[in-house]
């Protein structure tokens, strides 16, 4: 779950991400990208964003980061409260 500060009054964003390594150590391969959008004055409401179901092993990294500035505008701050890693049956 993750939300966004966007610094003055635009809108802001986030970028966030897997990366899979079929060994700890190996090469890593982007598997997941999303973007979350984040209107102005929308700075306290948490959102989830699902990313997919993947088969990840050690050393496989999920990243989180602002966007830069641009088309989402600046973001003063970015917060995660937390990070569902769920068993596929």
């Amino acid at each position: 779950m993750v939300r966004v500060k966007p610094e003055g009054d635009t809108r802001a964003g986030i970028g966030m991400g897997i990366y899979a390594r079929e060994t700890p150590g190996g090469t890593p391969n982007e598997v997941a990208r999303a973007l979350a959008e984040f209107p102005a004055g929308q700075s306290d409401d948490y959102r989830t964003v699902e990313l997919g179901v993947f088969d990840l092993k050690p050393g496989s990294t999920i990243w989180v980061r602002p966007n830069s500035e641009g088309s989402f505008g600046q973001v003063e701050a970015t917060y995660i409260d937390r990070v569902f890693l769920i068993t596929a049956e």
